[in-house]
């Protein structure tokens, strides 16, 4: 039945009709695939939470969001996802622009067990565990790799050095 709601325009009173309707199937679904909007999979962990539910209800978390995301980010950008959660925006995202490169960051170690089933051998970026030192090495290295002018390189700055010794 959720993916009648799928169908179905938004509305007013949209997620609290399909709250009222699903109320058994909230508490005791775990591990559900949905298939969304732009062909995007999603594994949510639950319904409990209010970013599951509204992918399971609308096939897509913040319509205006991801509109919004996917006109502004430039050609060839990237897109940072920090606290990615189950990638409610940067699912539909990377489906919608190819072009963009997405760097998913989440510190929950049983979201990545979620992302590993969800986007197995994917060139996105997720980081859990650890994340200070590795993002800022990755960010760093990826920012120092730009195409620049040789007057216009700097070296890392000390403060990082020591931040990614520790």
């Amino acid at each position: 039945m959720s993916f009648i709601f799928r169908k179905l325009p938004p509305f007013k009173g949209k997620l609290r009709l399909a709250k009222f309707l699903f109320t058994r199937n909230i508490k005791k679904s775990k591990d559900i695939w949905i298939k969304g909007k732009y062909r995007c999979v999603y594994l949510l962990p639950n319904l409990v939470e209010n970013v599951s539910f509204e992918i399971y209800v609308n096939g897509i978390y913040e319509q205006g969001t991801s509109d919004f995301l996917s006109n502004r980010i430039p050609p060839g950008g990237v897109f940072l996802d920090l606290g990615a959660n189950i990638g409610a925006i940067s699912t539909p995202l990377s489906r919608r622009r190819k072009d963009i490169r997405i760097v998913c960051v989440e510190a929950s170690p049983r979201i990545l067990i979620i992302w590993k089933r969800t986007w197995p051998g994917t060139g996105l970026l997720i980081f859990t565990k650890s994340i200070r030192r590795y993002f800022i090495q990755i960010t760093m290295n990826w920012i120092f790799s730009l195409p620049m002018k040789n007057s216009e390189r700097v070296p890392y700055p000390r403060y990082l050095r020591r931040m990614l010794k520790r």
